[in-house]
């Protein structure tokens, strides 16, 4: 009887062991697998299409923190954290309008509920994003250059004003 008690107690304690190692086993904390922003160059007062993919179990909501900064002080977006809609297994997407007009860089956190338990990710400082000075393929006339001397409307008026003194010259001459 001794005998049976003992080994249904290192029973007990070894089948205790290994469903404890087999459920925490189970439960897969969740990574950031891939973070696109679109525009992949934002500029300050714009706005971001944030894709985010997440790997894990048990997902239950993901948000996206947002700060914008320069080198003197970081504004945070109001809220703090912006709910992101699942659009396919373990993709979510949000939309985040940057309104600071000092910005240089834009920091961002992506914050994962899962199990309960919230965790950051990256877990230490976030993302840098540079803020660029001009939008992408904006004022470029398709060009790689800087559109402001790119030629408009002044084009126009120079035909006409060289069109006019050829119909000028032109009428002086035949009398």
């Amino acid at each position: 009887m001794k005998s049976m008690k003992k080994t249904t107690g290192i029973l007990a304690v070894f089948l205790s062991l290994v469903l404890f190692s087999f459920g925490s086993a189970q439960a897969v904390e969740p990574s950031l697998v891939d973070v696109r922003l679109n525009p992949t160059q934002p500029t300050k007062l714009s706005t971001i299409t944030f894709t985010v993919e997440i790997a894990g179990e048990a997902i239950e909501a993901v948000h996206i923190g947002v700060k914008e900064c320069n080198e003197a002080i970081c504004e945070a977006k109001l809220p703090d954290n912006i709910s992101m809609i699942l659009t396919e297994e373990g993709t979510y997407v949000a939309d985040v309008v940057l309104d600071f007009n000092l910005a240089t860089y834009i920091t961002y956190y992506v914050h994962v509920k899962s199990h309960g338990t919230w965790t950051t990710l990256p877990s230490r400082h976030g993302v840098d994003v540079t803020l660029s000075e001009h939008p992408q393929n904006g004022n470029t006339n398709g060009n790689a250059t800087n559109g402001d001397n790119s030629p408009g409307f002044e084009l126009v008026i120079l035909i006409t004003a060289i069109a006019g003194i050829v119909i000028i010259l032109g009428r002086k001459r035949s009398k």
